[in-house]
């Protein structure tokens, strides 16, 4: 019985077609949307944050965790208290310099807890948007 798809030897196989760096801004938005509906859907309030430790994305959950203790400004997580902006400021940059996930509490009326997670660019994505995620779990709560 004869093969009817012929095998071609890696030094004839076509080249891998270049990427559209056109497109390459639009397909790292729609993986990080993509990412968001799928934090979303698990029920997490969620931020999603870039490079530069700005933030990108707050799913609703994240906005109704938001308040007058922790806000956005300037694109930005940011705190009321001086002490706990700095500590939410060398979180996300801890978390975008080495990659470990950190975490840091918000004590007072919201009681939450938020941990910075790093997010792997794809391999193939020549254009990454999001490198990290903060997620905001409500705690001291019965």
């Amino acid at each position: 019985m004869k093969n009817s798809v012929e095998w071609i030897p890696p030094t004839r196989a076509p080249a891998r077609p270049q990427t559209n760096w056109a497109l390459a801004p639009m397909l790292s938005g729609a993986r990080a949307r993509g990412f968001a509906d799928g934090l979303e859907w698990l029920g997490l309030a969620a931020a999603l944050i870039d490079e530069r430790g700005e933030t990108l994305h707050l799913n609703a959950g994240a906005i109704e965790r938001l308040g007058d203790d922790i806000f956005v400004e300037g694109g930005r997580l940011r705190a009321a208290d001086a002490a706990l902006d700095a500590a939410i400021s060398d979180a996300i940059l801890e978390t975008l310099r080495t990659g470990a996930t950190t975490e840091f509490s918000v004590v007072g009326g919201r009681g939450l807890q938020v941990r910075v997670v790093a997010v792997e660019p794809a391999a193939d994505d020549p254009c990454p948007l999001m490198r990290a995620v903060a997620i905001f779990e409500v705690v001291g709560r019965a």
